[in-house]
């Protein structure tokens, strides 16, 4: 690879602020280890930026409990879970694409097919909603649909259009604007959910808020694209549109349908658990999974985010990527096992002390969600080596395996067992041996291997 941020890449501009003083002398001051590579060097760029982000929601996390009841986050949980498997469908998957091409000029068009499918998409979604079903909710026996679901397509089309810039600054590894929008975003939806919270707001400050801090982050990516790639994202034309979406067409035809199912299984537990539990439940759930991710996951994901871009272009050069993935993969483990280790031996206790009594089920749900998050963590930031060898048939089969497994688990534990724990354990169980089968699939990939169902994808 040629270079990363530190050196900057001969298409892109320096990127440091001559003010301030480069990150080498900052890492001597603190007595930090310096990372010699350029894998390294991005990573920890990523990652201490993401901490930044991600310490706002930790530390805002037990005002917000104090502020909001279980009920108010299950609204919140159940929102993110429609938005987020909409947003998964409305690009095309497109922005996954963006990572592949040789030319610069074909990732541009490729972002350019996502934002322009996620914008029209959204507004048909946003027009079925207003034009057909609120008239004729009264008239004919549709289910109620809460005064929330008005926000979903816009946020769905925000969370999209924030993926998509999100791939375009990777693959230009431009990657302190990706932080700078990562912290804007998260300040800003945290800051406007305490003040609702504080005015005596109920769940919608909570929902108002993740859209502030979308519509924060992303003016920051649009902002930092256009001023360091301006002049090759202004060149982008309806023909060359049209041919980048043909090229690579199988990502609406073979990867939308298994990331659909994805992003449904990781979802379907909140939607499941408020639907046959309440919200409350729901609440309960989120707030035990977004612990126990978000910290674990912050090395983890900046660590994917330079992966993706290390792994494409050594898979380019060498056709196979193994020794990166490997050598990936053991750092990851490293950083999720203690972690996890802590929340399996001491969950409900340290959510009862952090959060307040009554969020103590929130800990036990966490106590079972552990062993499962840690295979999670380190087959998650991994996932797109499966891409670079064309698995897409194999990959639909293991996530339409994940959507069968987060149903047949969360049911059973409403109608066999009426207990929500239960189904909570029945779906750590059957996803923590999901993840590691795609572990499996990882390695296999990134050692080159392409099966015969990648020839006719």
């Amino acid at each position: 690879m040629s270079g990363g941020i530190f050196p900057p890449r001969a298409h892109g501009p320096a990127l440091r602020d001559p003010a301030r003083p480069p990150l080498r002398t900052s890492l001597r001051l603190l007595r930090l280890p310096i990372p010699r590579s350029t894998f390294g060097r991005n990573v920890l760029t990523l990652a201490s930026g993401t901490a930044l982000a991600q310490a706002i929601p930790v530390f805002a996390s037990p005002v917000l409990t104090r502020l909001f009841d279980p009920a108010a986050f299950g609204v919140l949980a159940v929102y993110l879970a429609v938005v987020t498997i909409g947003a998964v469908a409305v690009t095309g998957r497109y922005e996954l694409a963006v990572l592949i091409p040789r030319e610069d000029e074909e990732a541009r068009d490729l972002l350019a097919v996502a934002v322009a499918l996620s914008v029209g998409l959204s507004l048909l979604a946003a027009s079925v909603l207003l034009l057909l079903y609120w008239p004729l909710a009264g008239r004919l026996p549709l289910p109620p649909v809460p005064r929330w679901a008005l926000v979903v397509p816009f946020g769905i089309l925000l969370t999209a259009v924030f993926q998509s810039l999100g791939y375009w600054l990777n693959r230009r590894a431009r990657y302190r604007p990706l932080v700078t929008s990562r912290v804007s975003q998260s300040g800003a939806m945290f800051g406007t959910q305490l003040t609702g919270g504080a005015l005596g707001a109920a769940s919608g400050a909570l929902v108002g808020g993740h859209v502030t801090g979308q519509l924060v982050g992303i003016a920051v990516l649009v902002r930092n694209a256009f001023r360091l790639d301006g002049q090759l994202l202004r060149a982008v034309s309806w023909t060359s549109m049209k041919r980048a979406a043909f090229v690579h067409r199988r990502f609406p035809f073979f990867i939308v349908p298994g990331h659909v199912a994805n992003a449904t299984s990781s979802q379907l537990p909140t939607i499941l658990l408020a639907s046959f539990f309440g919200p409350a439940v729901a609440g309960l759930y989120s707030l035990a999974e977004r612990v126990l991710v978000l910290p674990t996951s912050l090395i983890g994901s900046s660590i994917g985010d330079v992966y993706r871009q290390e792994a494409a272009e050594t898979y380019h050069r060498l056709g196979n990527c193994r020794e990166l993935y490997l050598r990936t993969l053991k750092r990851l483990a490293m950083i999720a096992v203690v972690p996890c280790g802590i929340v399996i031996a001491a969950g409900p206790w340290l959510f009862a002390f952090a959060f307040g009594a009554e969020w103590r089920d929130a800990g036990a749900i966490a106590s079972i969600l552990a062993a499962m998050v840690f295979f999670q963590i380190i087959s998650s930031p991994l996932s797109q080596t499966v891409l670079l060898a064309n698995m897409h048939k194999l990959e639909l089969a293991w996530q339409a395996a994940r959507v069968a497994v987060a149903f047949g688990s969360i049911y059973a534990g409403f109608a066999i067992f009426h207990d929500y724990l239960v189904g909570v354990a029945l779906y750590a169980a059957g996803f923590a041996l999901l993840h590691l089968t795609h572990s499996v699939m990882q390695y296999l990939a990134a050692s080159g291997y392409a099966p015969l169902t990648a020839n006719t994808a």
